[in-house]
């Protein structure tokens, strides 16, 4: 998450940098993790090519660190997928409470399965090489079959979706780390790499998070998205009184909360809240979110240096 998205580009023979295209509510959280609920990510059409192009001999591996938002959701739940007209190619799906890749060759259609445990980061390993699929979770070996043959032909492949397929089926979770190498990857990398993405994940600290249910007191004016382009994203702020603590721990009479105004070019729900309306929040402190603070802030509350500000961070 700290170096973003990256693609090796063929041209260059280099990673390049790669610039999603969100849609509906997908955007980052504070650890750089693409939160997918009534969102996804569109990849840019040459990054698709490129994958498609470079996999082309008999092995690939997605490696991914997921956290599903619900336990079990429903069949093709789409995390990852790599298509080209009504051809899927790549898919990476939950399909209740299992984590399922089904992939092309030009023999058969490759299938590997792994479990979710509830609503808990795991890492995920899926390597092919030569009719040989093996799966790992959190580094230990959990499938291992030889029964399929056959080569990648997914050169015609034009479209790369995050968070759901071209004909829907969103998933809901947080992406946490997601590669795909267009090689196969040994027992002793996918354990090294277990490891490490575990041990950050250990180490991160967590967020305070706290869900109130407040009734909006005062809200700050919000521009025409117009005004503030280039930005794609902008935040208001937003005065709450606080009804009752559901999570969390606040002494606090009310609350200062910055709402997303606009999303990936897109007005938000929020932006019509009215003076009076009731709702359940759940919100972080906005001196965590660095995802952030080089977004356009609309604040015409009158000027309160004790208030704490907060940030809505519901799906």
């Amino acid at each position: 998450p700290e170096e973003g998205a990256r693609y090796l580009d063929p041209d260059r023979d280099a990673l390049s940098p790669v610039e999603l295209e969100g849609e509906g509510r997908a955007r980052p959280d504070h650890d750089g993790a693409l939160i997918l609920e009534r969102g996804a990510y569109r990849v840019p059409k040459r990054v698709a090519k490129a994958v498609g192009a470079q996999c082309k001999d008999a092995a690939f591996t997605v490696e991914a660190v997921l956290r599903p938002l619900r336990g079990s959701q429903r069949e093709g739940s789409r995390i990852l997928s790599l298509e080209h007209d009504e051809r899927v190619y790549l898919a990476l799906s939950q399909d209740g409470e299992r984590l399922r890749l089904s992939a092309r060759t030009d023999d058969a259609l490759i299938v590997g399965v792994g479990l979710f445990e509830g609503t808990v980061s795991k890492h995920f390993v899926m390597s092919y090489e030569d009719g040989q699929l093996i799966s790992y979770r959190d580094g230990l070996k959990v499938q291992d079959t030889d029964r399929l043959q056959g080569s990648m032909e997914w050169k015609e492949a034009s479209r790369l979706f995050l968070g759901r397929g071209a004909k829907g089926g969103r998933w809901s979770g947080r992406i946490e780390r997601l590669a795909l190498y267009c090689r196969a990857m040994g027992e002793a990398e996918a354990k090294n790499n277990a490891h490490a993405a575990l041990e950050v994940l250990a180490e991160t600290e967590p967020v305070p998070v706290m869900r109130v249910r407040a009734r909006l007191v005062e809200r700050s004016d919000v521009p025409p998205l117009e005004a503030i382009q280039p930005y794609r994203e902008g935040l208001f702020t937003a005065e709450w009184e606080v009804l009752e603590v559901l999570e969390g721990e606040s002494g606090m009479p009310s609350v200062r909360v910055a709402h997303y105004a606009y999303l990936n070019g897109e007005g938000q729900p929020e932006a019509g809240f009215k003076p009076g309306v009731v709702q359940t929040l759940t919100i972080e402190p906005f001196d965590r979110q660095p995802q952030v603070e080089a977004l356009y802030l609309s604040d015409t509350l009158a000027l309160d240096p004790a208030a704490a500000l907060y940030l809505d961070v519901r799906p």
